[in-house]
């Protein structure tokens, strides 16, 4: 390989591991540094992005924990009133968005609303009690998986997504080296 190549390969492979441009998704900038404060009390409204008790802090530096957002104006009603979790890299970027709690009537909604802004999902599918669709777009990707009554909704960067998978690897790697259960 020269030297260009391997240049132009490298390109490639930094712009997918980390987003190219920012882009916010539910009021929630991804993949832009984020310094957010302790929330005022809780009968007063947020004015900024803020952490909701006490983060959890990683071996690796990066802080996971529930967020409250300003306003509900600008976000669908099916995310409005819903707590979110936020994963920030070691330096402050926001890695990761998570909607725990998304009613499973909500789900055509959820789709409709996603869709509209990010085209149609990659993937998607329907069996039983559990359905998923998953988008991967403007240096983010969406998952929705539902089961039963709740759907988890998760956006994360190129660079949580690989980190995501790499993880899901080794853990099949691992598991495919144990007995299964009698």
């Amino acid at each position: 390989m020269s030297p260009s190549s391997g240049f132009l390969l490298g390109s490639a492979l930094a712009c997918w591991c980390v987003p190219c441009l920012a882009v916010t998704v539910l009021g929630v900038p991804m993949g832009e540094k984020l310094q957010p404060p302790a929330c005022p009390s809780k009968k007063e409204p947020a004015a900024q992005i803020c952490w909701v008790g006490r983060p959890a802090v990683a071996r690796d530096g990066s802080r996971l924990g529930a967020v409250r957002l300003p306003g509900t104006e600008g976000r669908p009603a099916w995310a409005a009133n819903q707590p979110f979790m936020v994963t920030l890299a070691k330096d402050g970027t926001v890695q990761e968005l998570k909607l725990p709690n998304v009613a499973a009537h909500e789900r055509s909604a959820v789709v409709r609303s996603i869709s509209a802004r990010f085209g149609t999902p990659r993937n998607a599918g329907d069996e039983g009690s559990a359905a998923w669709a998953g988008w991967a777009a403007d240096g983010v990707h969406i998952k929705l998986a539902c089961q039963e009554a709740r759907c988890l909704f998760t956006v994360r960067t190129n660079t949580a997504e690989a980190a995501a998978r790499l993880q899901t690897d080794v853990r099949k790697t691992t598991d495919a080296g144990k007995p299964g259960t009698p």
